[in-house]
């Protein structure tokens, strides 16, 4: 190790591919983003292209690799993180089969029913969604010749690491952080659920091998090194999950530190030193973290999709006036200017079905209303009512472990640009918010981090950073204490109905 060495990360994300050169104190020396390409065959579906992916990687490594001139040479391991809940398929020496089925996709719902007499032994052992085995059993079913043609099934992130390291099917894997998404890896021993893959029908020879994030894979190709700008042989990693890397990335290593991911699905994930599966209530998946010995518990909703659709319903003056980033601050102002409650009001916040638990027929209400009442009192009532859904959330995780209070939650994502969500957040759950600088190098940093394991660096204690705290008004906590069984008799009283509107 010399301390001049370099790690290149390869993020393949929903809606943008990112690359980005950190040093060993986890410094940035450049990133590069482009664009993403999704594919709407029709209302439901959504296809991404393998070949845009692989193009557009190697375009912002080499883009990365002129950036970095002379110090390109010091490239001492690339790693690769992805998309969780989709795979791919490769032939025997490494070509895609078909497109790539993102989570996105709800083509493989149908599955579900095959998996459902073993859903409470999924959870037990594996500790999160299925998407996965849904998706490996919608392609035997729906797509057999292509099923027959695919050698393995692999993450997005193993596709673009073999085509660095010149794999061939023989050596495809699947990093342990995806246990979360899978179905039939197991959380606990990184082990293939050998007996439900039987008697689900599915071959353990279309799985690939599972291997911890820092495992070295292979190297780089020297052919794709010379049209890269890199150095031939660097190792490769095996990478994570986007989600994993992102939440290492944050800086979430310790017994109860919690990260609030507020983009368009909000994510309140914990780190526990131990396995903590959700069977009964299924509020949390248990992600492993790709960093540490533990994993990332985490409950999954979509808030961030409630306040664009309120922003483009009922503020348009605003946008044509002020922009979008104006009118989320215009209306934060007004909401800001109410009360704690929101006059009464109550909302059931999940517009487009209910992710944790799994309710799909759950949609948006309003409760407690009446003349005289604004779009501040609606908009400030979806902010506490997303909050109340972590209070929940907190509370149920508790149960699980007491050791998990979640005194300090780090906040990232285009949400924690709002102050006040922030704040109703850390007065609900009466913890210390923090906002994370630079959070959209979370992921990347979160690869970073692999390679600083794999490589033995010693990692700087204070590699992140803060620009905003906000600490809980002990007054306003207990407060909202009372409106959050409120909450919760509202959405719970209110499902029966939502099932017989929307199942």
């Amino acid at each position: 190790m010399t301390a001049s060495e370099i790690m290149l990360a390869l993020d393949l994300g929903t809606t943008g591919i990112k690359a980005g050169a950190f040093d060993q104190d986890l410094n940035c020396l450049g990133s590069h983003l482009v664009e993403n390409h999704l594919r709407y065959p029709a209302p439901g579906l959504v296809e991404q292209d393998p070949a845009h992916f692989l193009n557009s990687a190697l375009a912002l490594a080499r883009r990365l690799a002129a950036q970095l001139g002379r110090r390109a040479q010091n490239v001492t391991a690339i790693v690769c993180s992805g998309q969780m809940g989709g795979l791919l398929g490769v032939d025997a020496d490494w070509n895609a089969v078909g497109h790539f089925d993102a989570i996105l996709d709800t083509r493989s719902n149908v599955a579900r029913s095959q998996i459902e007499p073993y859903q409470r032994a999924i959870l037990a052992r594996c500790g999160g969604l299925t998407t996965q085995l849904e998706k490996m059993l919608y392609w035997r079913d729906h797509y057999p010749a292509a099923y027959a043609r695919l050698a393995k099934f692999v993450p997005l992130n193993g596709y673009l690491a073999g085509v660095l390291a010149g794999l061939s099917a023989a050596d495809a894997y699947i990093d342990h952080t995806m246990t979360s998404v899978n179905g039939l890896l197991n959380a606990v021993t990184g082990a293939w659920e050998a007996d439900l893959a039987r008697d689900l029908a599915l071959p353990l020879a279309k799985l690939p091998r599972p291997v911890a994030s820092e495992t070295v894979v292979g190297t780089l190709t020297p052919a794709l090194a010379d049209r890269l700008g890199l150095p031939r042989g660097v190792p490769i990693l095996a990478g994570a999950g986007d989600g994993a890397a992102t939440y290492a990335g944050s800086g979430i290593n310790r017994q109860g530190q919690a990260l609030d991911l507020s983009g368009t699905s909000c994510a309140l994930g914990a780190y526990s030193d131990h396995f903590l599966p959700d069977v009964d209530e299924q509020l949390f998946v248990n992600m492993k973290s790709p960093t540490d010995p533990g994993w990332f518990v985490i409950y999954i909703n979509h808030f961030g999709l409630t306040h664009r659709w309120f922003l483009d319903a009922f503020c348009q003056e605003l946008i044509q006036a002020q922009g979008v980033p104006a009118a989320y601050r215009a209306l934060d102002a007004e909401a800001a200017a109410l009360e704690p409650g929101s006059g009464g009001v109550l909302a059931v916040p999940h517009l487009s079905g209910q992710t944790s638990p799994p309710r799909p027929y759950t949609r948006g209400a309003w409760l407690g209303f009446g003349l005289g009442y604004t779009r501040a009192h609606f908009y400030r009532s979806l902010l506490e009512a997303h909050a109340f859904e972590y209070c929940r959330a907190k509370t149920h995780l508790t149960r699980l472990s007491p050791t998990m209070q979640l005194h300090e939650v780090f906040v990232s994502g285009g949400g924690s640009r709002s102050d006040l969500w922030n704040q109703i957040k850390a007065d609900v759950l009466g913890s210390t918010y923090r906002r994370l600088v630079e959070s959209d190098l979370s992921t990347l940093r979160g690869d970073a981090l692999v390679a600083a394991r794999a490589r033995g660096w010693d990692v700087p204690a204070g590699f992140l950073k803060f620009d905003r705290e906000y600490p809980a008004n002990p007054a306003n906590t207990e407060r909202y204490a009372a409106l959050a069984e409120n909450f919760q008799a509202c959405a719970g009283g209110l499902d029966p109905l939502m099932a017989r509107l929307f199942r």
